[in-house]
C-alpha cells in the first residue's frame, strides 16, 4: 500500500512540474493602451484617474504618473480648466488631473486624451437629473425611501446612510464620520452582493472599521406609474441607537438617494462578477471589464445625489 502511495505522489509531482513549464504565449493586445476613470456629479471637484496600461509579458520602468499626457475636458460644449495634481491638492490625489469645479444636473462631459505615439481615448457621458423631494423612514435598522420620479428611463437608484458620532472623553472630543453597511437580504451578512433586485458596490468613502463605503442599487425597471421605493437592511444598525456608556457621545446621520446612468451599473457588474469568477484562483482568466472608453480602457459616468438633513436618532 505504501509503495502504491509513493507512486501516485510522485506521478502527481511529475505532472506538477510538467504543468509548470509551460510558457503561456496567448498574451492579449501588445500595445500598451490609456485607462481613464471619472464620474462628474455634484462636487466642488472633478478627479480624472488617467494611467497608462502595461501588456502582460513586458515590463515598464519608467514613471507611472502621466503628467505629459493631452488632456481636454469640455462640458456642454465648453472647454474646461484642467489642472494636473504633482502632489496632494485637497482630496485630489498625487498624480490625477482635476477640474476645479463640479458639474451639475443634465451637463453634458466629454473627455479626450492621448499620449505622444499612443492611440488617444474619447468619452461621453451626462450627468443624470436631479433627485426629487423624497419621504423617509428609518426603524429597527431599516430605511425606507419612497418618491415619485418622472425621469425612470434608464436610471439606476442608490441608497445608503452616513452617519458621524462626535466623542467627548476627558476634556477631549474627536469626529469620526463613516458609511452604514447594508446587509444582505440572502445571506444575513454584510459586504459586496449581487441578486437579481439589487447590485451592492463600493463607493467613495469609508464605514466604520475600516472597511470599503457600500451604495446599494437598484434598477429603474423594478419600479412602475413613476413610483420608487426603496428598502434596505443595516448592517450596522447599532450606529443608529443613543450611545450610553463612559463618555459622551452624539450622534446623527443622513439619508443619500443617488441617481447613477446605465454604464455606471455595467461597469460596476462587471468588476464585480470578475471576483466572482475561478479565475480569482487561477483557473480561469478573467472576464474583460465593462468600458464606455472609444481607444482604451475605463468609465466616465455622470452620477447625482440628494441628502437629507442631520438626523438625531430618537430618545427611548
Amino acid at each position: 500500500m505504501k509503495t502504491i502511495k509513493h507512486i501516485i505522489c510522485l506521478t502527481l509531482l511529475c505532472l506538477l512540474c510538467q504543468a509548470c513549464e509551460i510558457e503561456i504565449t496567448d498574451y492579449p493586445e501588445a500595445s500598451p493602451k490609456l485607462f481613464l476613470q471619472c464620474c462628474p456629479g455634484p462636487q466642488d471637484t472633478t478627479v480624472i484617474q488617467l494611467y497608462r496600461t502595461i501588456p502582460i509579458g513586458s515590463r515598464y520602468e519608467g514613471s507611472p504618473y502621466l503628467s505629459d499626457a493631452n488632456l481636454q475636458v469640455k462640458v456642454n460644449g465648453v472647454i474646461q480648466r484642467v489642472e494636473y495634481a504633482d502632489k496632494w491638492v485637497g482630496s485630489v490625489p498625487i498624480g490625477c488631473w482635476f477640474v476645479p469645479n463640479g458639474m451639475y444636473d443634465n451637463d453634458a462631459v466629454e473627455i479626450e486624451a492621448s499620449l505622444k505615439g499612443g492611440e488617444p481615448i474619447h468619452a461621453t457621458t451626462s450627468v443624470p437629473a436631479k433627485i426629487p423631494y423624497f419621504q423617509y423612514e428609518i426603524s429597527e435598522g431599516v430605511v425606507s425611501v419612497s418618491f415619485n420620479d418622472n425621469h425612470q428611463e434608464k436610471s439606476w437608484y442608490g441608497l445608503a446612510v452616513i452617519c458621524e458620532r462626535t466623542v467627548s472623553q476627558n476634556d477631549s472630543s474627536y469626529v469620526e464620520t463613516g458609511y452604514l453597511t447594508p446587509i444582505q437580504e440572502a445571506s444575513g451578512t454584510t459586504g459586496m452582493a449581487i441578486s437579481k433586485n439589487y447590485l451592492d458596490i463600493g463607493f467613495n468613502g469609508w464605514a466604520f472599521g475600516g472597511r470599503r463605503s457600500v451604495v446599494r442599487i437598484w434598477s429603474s425597471d423594478l419600479f412602475e406609474n413613476d413610483k420608487v421605493n426603496l428598502h434596505m437592511g443595516l448592517g450596522d444598525a447599532f450606529w443608529l441607537n443613543v450611545f450610553r456608556g463612559e463618555y459622551d457621545e452624539v450622534r446623527r446621520y443622513k439619508v443619500r438617494v443617488y441617481r447613477f446612468p446605465i454604464e455606471f451599473y455595467k461597469y460596476a457588474a462587471s468588476l464585480s462578477n470578475m471576483h466572482d469568477r475561478y479565475a480569482v484562483y487561477g483557473f480561469l482568466r478573467t472576464d474583460v471589464s465593462y468600458s464606455n472608453v472609444t481607444g482604451g480602457f475605463g468609465l466616465l459616468s455622470g452620477w447625482n445625489v440628494k441628502e437629507t438633513d442631520w438626523i438625531y436618532p430618537k430618545k427611548d
